[in-house]
Formats: structure tokens, sequence, C-alpha cells
């Protein structure tokens, strides 16, 4: 039993907002995310893909075509799917002086 307690010590737990990215090689996606009638698969396959690279943050820069090829979409599906998030304020695009890519907002 003590070699279990020491294991999940070891752990590589991210520090900060837990309701998010919590461990590495995970991605948490809320409840409500996935209940709500609100959105459609794409979307919340979107919303879940930028949640992995987010990493316990409300911000990520990964390209379209990253996020594409991390929901398993195509990159047309990918493109609407973002749009329709913005417009449903679920996240918001952004652009960085710091990163030449879009910095994409969650907003949950």
């Amino acid at each position: 039993m003590e070699q279990i307690g020491q294991t999940i010590k070891a752990s590589p737990r991210r520090q900060g907002n837990y309701g998010r990215s919590t461990m590495k090689n995970f991605t948490i996606a809320p409840n409500w995310l996935l209940k709500s009638p609100k959105y459609t698969r794409n979307e919340r396959i979107i919303a879940i893909a930028l949640n992995s690279f987010a990493f316990g943050k409300k911000e990520c820069w990964p390209s379209q075509e990253t996020i594409a090829e991390r929901a398993k979409l195509c990159l047309t599906s990918t493109k609407e799917t973002i749009k329709s998030l913005v417009k449903k304020g679920l996240i918001e695009k952004m652009r960085d002086g710091k990163h030449r890519s879009i910095c994409y907002k969650l907003n949950y």
C-alpha cells in the first residue's frame, strides 16, 4: 500500500487550476461540456483538444493543423468548429505579439 502512495506523490501533477489538465498525458473534460446539448460532437472534441494544449491554464497556441490532428478531424471541420465555438463564446481567438500563431482563450 505504501508503494501506491509513493507513486501518487511522485506523479507529475501540474500546478494551478485542477479543473483542467492535471497530470502529464491526461486531459480532464468538464462534465457540463460532455452533458450539454448546446454543443455538437465536434465542438466537444475541439474544446477538449484545446484543453489538452492549455496545461492547466486558460490560453494555448496550437495551429489549426495541430488541433485537427489532435482531434482527428479534417482541417475544414476544425476551422468551422472553431468559428462555432467562438460564436457560442466558449473560446476566444486572439493575436498575441509574443506568438506568431493565434492564441485561444478558453472561457471555461
